[in-house]
């Protein structure tokens, strides 16, 4: 399972993301970086334990303006491989993330209108450069029409599955930077039942390392997005080195 060090990026600065509620996010302190800026933050988790491999949410892409995409760029100039979320909702926008750089983009059903778009990303990407992403908040999908209000999670993923996606986040954003625990155990348990041939992505709320270890001992997840673990040094790099070696 390997560990994926989250992004938050709003106005030009990684935030630290609580419970979802964006507005009120401020500038991150961690004890890896005398910078809120995303390349100094990026290089110093990637020299001090070792991470390069990031899963970026672009807040302010998400809110309706543009991709940041001189920011992926001098990220992926900087060594750091990049899981995208901007809001993508058109291929054009996909095109300049990935001309910047980014390694995967992801197409997240909170700004997802319909799964036309998805099937037309999967086919003109690629199945192995798209990753999906399950949004919830307490259990209860999280999408900007109402096309999928009575459908259940595993409802969503079973649609996703059949339009060829490989790769899917599940991520239940109430239980962001909580320290509550992960909360969506069982649903991504049913997912890797019912389609075991997606590699699942989880995080949200991870209180521990115990914990983490207990994920991982369980061999669902393909990796564990991780923020306030990591800056609260809860994690050495020897651990995420064998973490990720296992994966």
């Amino acid at each position: 399972m390997k560990i994926i060090p989250v992004l938050d990026l709003k106005e030009g600065r990684v935030v630290r993301g609580i419970a979802g509620d964006r507005k009120s996010y401020q500038p991150i302190k961690s004890p890896f970086s005398e910078s809120s800026l995303p390349v100094p933050l990026a290089t110093g988790l990637s020299n001090h334990l070792g991470l390069n491999h990031f899963y970026l949410a672009d807040l302010d892409a998400l809110a309706g303006h543009p991709p940041n995409s001189q920011i992926y760029e001098a990220l992926s100039n900087a060594g750091i491989r990049l899981d995208v979320d901007a809001g993508f909702c058109k291929l054009s926008h996909l095109e300049q993330a990935f001309e910047a750089g980014i390694d995967r983009a992801i197409i997240a059903l909170e700004t997802l209108t319909d799964l036309d778009f998805l099937s037309d990303v999967l086919s003109t990407f690629g199945s192995e450069k798209i990753i999906f992403s399950l949004d919830l908040r307490q259990g209860v999908p999280v999408s900007p029409t109402n096309g999928w209000e009575n459908r259940t999670p595993l409802d969503i993923a079973a649609e996703a599955a059949e339009l060829g996606v490989l790769n899917m986040i599940i991520l239940d954003v109430a239980a962001v930077g909580t320290g509550s625990g992960l909360t969506t155990r069982s649903i991504c348990e049913q997912v890797a039942t019912n389609f075991p041939e997606i590699e699942l992505i989880s995080g949200g709320g991870i209180h521990s390392v115990e914990e983490i270890e207990k994920l991982a001992d369980q061999d669902i997840l393909a990796g564990l997005l991780i923020a306030s673990l990591i800056h609260q040094q809860k994690l050495t790099a020897s651990m995420i080195k064998r973490l990720n070696e296992q994966s």
